[in-house]
């Protein structure tokens, strides 16, 4: 069964991603991907309740990917669909497991924060080289996961229910004011109390950032050719200089359109860590989530050699 074709679907708060992907002996060859922003969380509710605009683009993307499937001829069995904050935090994910299988007809399983802390560390692990101990940071679309590794051991991790959907929802108006800096700190800080001293037990080597907006700012034009380091007074600069601003309009030349809805709400929660955690620097790390999955579904497609 060496060659074997298998699927893996991530359905994020922010994107929905679909990766086609060959199970050779040694390690799974990515064949396709595509990738779709579904913003799922977008103007959810404070009791929530998914918008319908959501719930459409959501409807739409599963369609599409169903589409590839049949078009790559993956196997049912084959097909392994992992879903992370959003079905943890909606009132009512049995309404969005119905409306998922009306459009591609497979199960979804949906990562405990846990679990979903695991799969970043492996990830970040096969693909990024690291000094240990290591600290891995993902913010999400709906969740903050926070890992303290060793090698292959995971020595502390948090999942904080902030990401740049929900807190660009529930704590930001049209303009970026002064008071949401210390809004949102004050949120974060509420979330990582209990894990702090757990997260801080070593001081580590290596601070990777694996999300969208740690990638957005390393792709700017003005650090293209530079070491993929984002530092703690550059975030800040770069929050007072879009005081008063449109939240979804950064002031950042370069930026790309996609990355502009949620950037504010990124650079927020980025700052807030770096105060909470007392970093100085993070750099960009080459994978996670997807790819720690992507392994998984790998050894789950192909038998034992």
């Amino acid at each position: 069964m060496n060659g074997t074709s298998f699927a893996l679907i991530t359905l994020g708060a922010n994107s929905f991603s679909l990766m086609i992907a060959a199970s050779h002996p040694h390690e799974p060859s990515v064949q396709k991907a595509y990738k779709r922003k579904v913003r799922l969380l977008e103007h959810i509710s404070a009791d929530g309740q998914l918008h319908d605009a959501s719930i459409q683009r959501a409807q739409e993307c599963l369609s599409f990917f169903y589409d590839c499937l049949k078009q790559h001829q993956i196997d049912a069995q084959h097909v392994h669909i992992f879903a992370t904050a959003p079905l943890r935090e909606m009132s009512q994910p049995q309404y969005f497991h119905q409306m998922a299988r009306d459009s591609i007809p497979y199960p979804i399983q949906v990562l405990s924060p846990e679990q979903e802390c695991h799969f970043i560390y492996q990830g970040t692990r096969i693909t990024t080289e690291l000094q240990d101990p290591c600290l891995i940071i993902d913010i999400g679309g709906g969740s903050t996961e926070i890992i303290l590794g060793q090698q292959q051991r995971i020595l502390a991790q948090c999942s904080i229910p902030l990401g740049c959907l929900n807190v660009q929802s529930y704590f930001l108006k049209e303009r970026l004011k002064e008071h949401d800096i210390s809004r949102v700190q004050q949120e974060v800080n509420h979330h990582l109390a209990l894990h702090l001293s757990a997260l801080q037990q070593c001081i580590p080597h290596s601070t990777v950032g694996t999300s969208g907006i740690i990638q957005a700012l390393t792709e700017l034009p003005n650090r293209a050719h530079q070491e993929p380091v984002i530092t703690r007074k550059w975030i800040k600069l770069l929050l007072e200089q879009n005081i008063g601003r449109t939240i979804t309009a950064p002031n950042l030349v370069g930026l790309k359109e996609s990355r502009k809805p949620t950037f504010i709400a990124g650079l927020l929660i980025l700052n807030a860590l770096f105060e909470a955690l007392n970093l100085e620097h993070i750099r960009r790390a080459h994978g996670a989530l997807r790819e720690g999955l992507l392994h998984y579904a790998y050894t789950h497609t192909t038998p034992p050699v």
